[in-house]
C-alpha cells in the first residue's frame, strides 16, 4: 500500500509510524493505550483502507479513516486530539 503525502511524495504505508502518531496523540489527550490497543487500531485502519483502495491512498483519506476508527472504538477524546496533533505536526 502506498500513501500519497500532502507534498505529493509517495511513501509506503508504515503501520509503525501511524501507531506512533496515535500514541503521541494519546499521551497529549492523557488517554491510556496499551501496545495491543495501538496494534488493533492500526490493523483495523490498514484493513479498512485496503477495502477502499487497493494500491494507493492519500494521507487525507488515511487521516479521516483514523479519526473514524478511533471514534468507533470509543476513543472520542483521542480522535479529537489526533485531529489536532496531526494538523499541527
Amino acid at each position: 500500500m502506498k500513501v500519497i503525502k500532502k507534498s505529493g511524495r509517495i511513501e509506503d504505508f508504515d503501520e509503525k509510524k501511524l501507531g506512533t502518531s496515535i500514541l503521541n496523540a494519546a499521551l497529549d489527550a492523557k488517554t491510556n493505550l496499551t501496545q495491543g490497543d495501538i496494534n488493533n487500531i492500526t490493523k483495523e485502519i490498514y484493513t479498512e483502507i485496503k477495502k477502499i483502495r487497493n494500491e494507493k491512498t492519500s494521507s487525507y483519506e488515511l487521516f479521516a479513516l483514523t479519526i473514524t476508527i478511533l471514534k468507533n472504538q470509543g476513543f472520542k477524546n483521542l480522535a479529537k486530539e489526533y485531529a489536532s496533533y496531526s494538523i499541527n505536526s
